[in-house]
């Protein structure tokens, strides 16, 4: 059995494993890499099955290869580890729109609603886009 101090270093380790090839698929992504990046990605899953991040940029490479399939597989692995998080049941809801299934959408846009949505998941569920729009900068005012 491990003592605290072990499972300590053993959990750090496999964070800055995790870490690693997080930053590894963030530089194949930018790169033009989604195929590197994917690969990335899902390593980072292996070794920390929180990681928002990775999620995220799994989601958005299948969603911008139109692998609906995908999305909703990535976001429900994700959700079974992380089942308070709003974001992958918005992605959950998204792909199943996507695929024409409604009321899954529905169902897992609900289960979003009740984590607390915040208003980023709100306007990605109302665009039916997991992929943020770029936010323009507020105009500046007049002072007249």
């Amino acid at each position: 059995a491990l003592n605290h101090e072990d499972a300590y270093r053993v959990s750090t380790a496999e964070f800055n494993v995790g870490l690693e090839y997080l930053k590894l698929g963030l530089r194949l992504r930018a790169e033009g890499n989604p195929e590197g990046a994917r690969g990335a990605f899902f390593k980072t899953l292996e070794e920390d099955p929180h990681c928002a991040e990775a999620m995220r940029n799994l989601v958005e490479i299948f969603w911008e290869e139109k692998v609906y399939p995908a999305v909703y597989t990535v976001a429900l692995e994700f959700s079974k580890n992380n089942p308070d998080s709003a974001r992958a049941y918005a992605y959950q809801g998204l792909a199943m729109k996507a695929m024409g299934h409604e009321e899954e959408a529905l169902a897992a846009f609900g289960k979003m609603e009740a984590l607390g949505a915040t208003p980023e998941l709100e306007q990605m569920r109302d665009a039916g886009t997991p992929i943020s729009p770029e936010v323009e900068p507020p105009e500046k005012k007049r002072v007249e």
